[in-house]
């Protein structure tokens, strides 16, 4: 632990990482689905906050007697990291359709707009 501490001997209670992680993906989850942010913006996000947690849980060596069973922090890890894959590549498919549809109204635009024209002429 920090200072030579464990988390459970500094604080009253303590939360598993469960809730840090929820916290997190929400907020991913959030900024992904509800805001116009790209890709290329959402990534540095993701990366950031797994190697928050990932680093912290592994430099503070912060284990709860409630994730014993899940061998530390490692299985909220992995979860964690995968939730977040996943929320990414989705992310890229739905920006991805997004300028597909715009290229393929930009065309059509372009088709009606040269008809238009060749018909006035």
């Amino acid at each position: 632990g920090l200072f030579g501490l464990q988390a459970v001997e500094v604080f009253a209670s303590a939360n598993s990482d469960y809730d840090l992680i929820l916290l997190m993906l929400g907020s991913l989850m959030y900024l992904t689905t509800l805001t116009h942010v790209r890709l290329v913006c959402a990534l540095p996000i993701a990366i950031s906050c797994t190697l928050a947690y990932v680093v912290s849980s592994a430099a503070l060596h912060v284990e709860l007697q409630s994730c014993a069973t899940y061998e530390g922090w490692v299985w909220p890890a992995i979860v964690f990291v995968v939730v977040v894959v996943a929320n990414l590549w989705g992310h890229r498919n739905v920006e991805k359709h997004r300028r597909l549809t715009f290229l393929s109204l930009h065309a059509s635009y372009s088709v009606l707009l040269e008809a238009h024209e060749s018909n006035s002429a």
